[in-house]
């Protein structure tokens, strides 16, 4: 692979996947619940919710990281801003820290 990575692009571009792993998740909810009716055997229904939780924290993992793209986003922007006024350096607040470490 060559070049760097550009999340902005890469979410642009394949943003759609976020929505299909929405999807799977809401059908594997609805799989359970019908499972759970027709009385499936015990593997299949673990197999089931497996696969649920294994999407549900992968969904947490991509919105949290967003997030923490964000945070960083906004405070590279606030140094350019500041340095553009010739104001000295801005420093992140220690919550801030928090939510980039998790």
């Amino acid at each position: 692979m060559s070049g760097t990575l550009n999340p902005e692009l890469f979410q642009k571009s394949y943003g759609f996947l976020v929505d299909q792993k929405e999807n799977e998740i809401k059908v594997l909810q609805k799989e359970i619940k019908s499972a759970k009716k027709k009385k499936y055997s015990a593997e299949d229904l673990q197999r089931l919710r497996e696969a649920l939780g294994k999407n549900k924290d992968e969904m947490y993992r991509f919105k949290k990281n967003e997030e923490v793209r964000e945070i960083k986003k906004s405070h590279k922007d606030q140094m350019k801003e500041r340095m553009n006024k010739g104001q000295g350096a801005f420093y992140m607040k220690k919550s801030k820290k928090k939510k980039i470490s998790y």
